[in-house]
């Protein structure tokens, strides 16, 4: 059990390094719209690869985890991606915005294609813990992501809206994991 959650440990730190660099790649301080090292359609395409990759990390945390509380917290989270991936869309239909995938974009696909591969070889408490532990890592990355490099650069007034509100669901999923972390054995 130790060495799987070394193992695990191990890659959420690779995840949480990835998530670090993406956010750390530009100069935040940058004011210029045009310099700017994302535009709408790479927002859009991150934001997708967020709520996909929580969709299917979910889809398996559905079918793996024993723990009451760890399957409430994971039916939450996954119903919260759909709305928020649902709710972008249609803003981008609206606003004729087609995501455009960036370096970020495709690291964040890879990164929960390798928790979600690792999660798969998880099962009972081991993966409960382990499933707990990444919702820790990976939303308080995401936040930062928000934070630092797409909601100051974004340009649609709209999709900055949603993307508001999709930083407090994020924000809700983070304590919520924090709080199951300590009560997971």
């Amino acid at each position: 059990m130790r060495v799987r959650n070394r193992k695990f440990a191990l890659l959420a730190m690779g995840v949480w390094l990835s998530l670090s660099a993406a956010c750390g790649r530009h100069d935040a301080s940058s004011s210029s719209s045009s310099s700017s090292p994302y535009n709408d359609r790479e927002i859009a395409a991150i934001t997708k690869a967020i709520h996909e990759g929580e969709i299917e990390v979910g889809a398996l945390a559905t079918t793996r985890a024993l723990n009451v509380d760890v399957q409430k917290y994971n039916k939450d989270v996954v119903e919260a991606h759909h709305g928020m991936f649902d709710r972008e869309k249609e803003i981008l239909i609206q606003l004729g915005i087609e995501p455009l995938d960036s370096a970020t974009s495709l690291e964040l696909r890879k990164d929960a294609e390798q928790v979600n591969d690792h999660l798969q070889s998880l099962t009972g408490a081991v993966f409960d813990h382990a499933y707990v532990e990444d919702q820790v890592v990976v939303h308080a990355k995401v936040l930062s992501l928000l934070d630092v490099q797409l909601l100051p650069r974004v340009q649609s007034e709209e999709l900055r809206t949603e993307l508001t509100h999709t930083r407090a669901d994020l924000a809700k999923h983070l304590m919520h994991a924090e709080a199951l972390q300590g009560r997971i054995p």
